[in-house]
């Protein structure tokens, strides 16, 4: 069962604080919403990947390291948002999620520079 976050003393609402346009839940922040999909599809065509189709993360072993770091500045973003009054667009953070995966392949993660451009 998916649970939704509901409305608190504090202020914070259950609606999507990406989109806008859904009750919160996990499946919504990673998956449906309309900000993460832009930011999956971007992600997918960017690395060449078909990650995107496959149900079990597991299986892609060498696509793993994009499909975290992806999820966490996801999770990161809707933070900022909640807690920072932050935002940033969707161009944005891919640019930020980029620069972070190219900053992991000059540390050493030799599966992700097999799937990143010009690596």
């Amino acid at each position: 069962m998916e649970q939704s976050r509901t409305d608190s003393h504090d202020g914070l609402t259950s609606v999507c604080p990406l989109c806008h346009c859904t009750n919160e839940s996990a499946v919504n922040l990673l998956v449906q919403c309309r900000y993460s999909k832009r930011i999956w599809l971007a992600m997918r065509d960017w690395t060449a990947g078909n990650f995107l189709a496959s149900t079990n993360w597991g299986k892609l072993p060498k696509h793993q390291p994009v499909q975290l770091l992806v999820a966490w500045k996801i999770w990161n973003e809707r933070n900022a948002r909640i807690f920072r009054r932050g935002y940033s667009s969707v161009t944005s953070l891919i640019a930020k999620i980029k620069d972070q995966a190219r900053m992991w392949c000059i540390a050493g993660a030799k599966n992700l520079r097999e799937i990143i451009p010009g690596e």
